[in-house]
Formats: C-alpha cells, structure tokens, sequence
C-alpha cells in the first residue's frame, strides 16, 4: 500500500514545495496532493499558494507520483474554472490528476476567515451540497471537460453526490 503527502501551500515556498515533490516521485508515494486555500490566514501564515500552478510546477519534476488537488471548494472554484484547471494539469500529467472536490466551509469553521476577508456569504450546508452536486454533475458528465460521458471515466462516484471527495486518477486529456 502506498502512503500520500499532502504539501500546505501555507507560507511555503515553492522551490521547498518542488523539492519534497521530487524527493515523494522517488520514493513510495502514491500521489502528492496540494491543499486548495486562497489565504494563509486560516492558519495564521502569511500567504497561500495557488494548488494547480503548485501542481503544474510539480508536473514538471516529477514522472511517476500522481497529482491531486484537496479539496478544491466549489464554492471558491466555479466549475469552468475547475474543469480548465483540471484539464491543463492533465495535459501536463497524463493519468495522474487527482480531484478532491467538497461543498466548502461552515460559515463559523476556522476556515470561513478567508470568506470572510471578501465578504462572500458561503451559504447554508444544503445550498453548499447544492453547489457540489452541481459541480460533480457536470465533471461527471464531461461536458467542462471536452469529452463524452462514457470517456471521463470513473473518477467521480457515488460518493461525491453524499459530498465526499473523488480520488480516482482522470483519464488522459484529448487535448
């Protein structure tokens, strides 16, 4: 069984976040995954970085460990824009890409401070799962991602549309 690491972006550094990218290609990781947060404050750093230019960096060094974004917040991410950034990081890294996909923080969660800073109202929980099937309907369906419904794969399940998260490899991008 292979273990995953999971690399903050918060206050980090992205020749550090490249260097333990390398180091997990070559060793057994099974995928490196980048946290999806637009501010450090959420955990008291002073910035955060963006997880899909983290992950396209790390495309790059790397050849064997796959890829994910966790969790992508679909109420941060519209759905285009998670599809196109999906798509680029494929093309970098056929067969690699990994999506977690959630419905987003609780309005009073520590994580809600980002929200906050932006005056974004996120919702009570049913509008927020609202948001997520939404978005993994139309992932699932292939239609953001340029591709027929049967060659998308079975990277989103069931278990997306309870609101968990979808840790399948994508299939490769025809693009």
């Amino acid at each position: 069984m292979l273990t995953d690491l999971v690399i903050n972006p918060f206050g980090a550094h992205l020749a550090d976040m490249l260097a333990v990218a390398k180091a997990a290609d070559g060793a057994d990781v099974g995928a490196v995954w980048v946290t999806d947060h637009f501010s450090g404050n959420v955990v008291d750093a002073p910035w955060s970085r963006d997880p899909f230019v983290c992950l396209g960096a790390i495309a790059a060094m790397t050849e064997h460990v796959d890829l994910g974004v966790l969790v992508a917040n679909v109420t941060n991410r519209h759905a285009v824009q998670l599809a196109s950034g999906i798509n680029s990081l494929q093309s970098l890294a056929p067969g690699r890409v990994r999506l977690g996909v959630g419905s987003g923080a609780a309005p009073d969660s520590r994580f809600s401070v980002e929200h906050d800073m932006v005056d974004k109202d996120l919702g009570d929980l049913a509008t927020r799962q609202a948001m997520l099937r939404n978005t993994t309907a139309l992932l699932g369906e292939g239609v953001l991602l340029g591709k027929d419904p049967w060659e998308v794969g079975d990277y989103v399940n069931g278990a997306l549309h309870e609101g968990c998260a979808a840790t399948q490899p994508f299939s490769p991008s025809r693009t």
